[in-house]
Parts: C-alpha cells; structure tokens; sequence
C-alpha cells in the first residue's frame, strides 16, 4: 500500500493556484527531522508535496513558512527530460490530507498604537497603570 504519514515544517508559505479548469492545487515543500543524522550531514529531508481542491484552499488560507503539519498521501513518482535531453526523477507526496498542528503568529497592527496611546493617556491624567483592576 502507498501510503505516508509525515509530520514536518513548511519550509516557506505555500501559493495556492488555480489550473485552467478553475480547480485549485498548491506545490510546497515539508521538512521532516530525521531520528539521526545522514552520512550526508543532513538531519532534515524535505518532501515536495501537492494537494488539490478543498485540501489546497485550506493549506492556501491558513498555513505559513514553519508551522508544523501533518500530511497523509501517497508517493508519486514522475520523469522529464530537461532541455539538454537529460531525463530527472521526480518524488511528490499527493496530499489526501493535510493538518496544521499550529496556528499563524497573528499580531495585530491596530493594538501596538492603542497601547501607546493608552499609555500617554494615563501620564496625562497621572494614572498609575499597575492600579488599574484590568
């Protein structure tokens, strides 16, 4: 049976786009902690992934570089011949699922001035903030 489960960090925001039929798909790319480190030195590989539909406007809307995932999918293994006629492999897990195992870092541009002016507001009228019951 082809079927993956892997748990990783985006390695950047992932794009959604729409095909010419008008059905939304999004390419990104997982990495995934390896238990131990590769003879290569690497202790991280980075899986290209690919969803469609529902799964791919959820990933649009809602995931951001390094928030951690879960992906479940099966592995799909392409060719090309690139222009100098070379043939390359290509690996991609076409996502059935995926799970945002965090949320976006949401800081909101309208409290940093109210803080600001909060704060001027209770030097002008002398109010000591740490009084205040809230």
């Amino acid at each position: 049976m082809n079927n993956h489960t892997l748990v990783g960090r985006l390695t950047k925001k992932p794009e959604l786009k729409y095909s010419n039929a008008q059905k939304p798909y999004i390419h990104f790319t997982l990495a995934v902690n390896r238990i131990f480190k590769g003879n290569d030195g690497r202790d991280a590989d980075f899986f290209d992934c690919v969803a469609f539909g529902k799964t791919a406007e959820y990933v649009g809307n809602y995931a951001d570089k390094g928030l951690q995932c879960a992906v479940v999918g099966a592995t799909e293994i392409g060719e090309y011949t690139d222009k100098e006629s070379i043939k390359h492999k290509t690996v991609t897990v076409k996502c059935n699922s995926v799970e945002l195992l965090e949320r976006k870092q949401v800081q909101s541009v309208v409290d940093i001035p109210q803080k600001n002016e909060d704060q001027k507001l209770y030097e002008k009228l002398g109010v000591d903030e740490s009084s205040l019951p809230f």
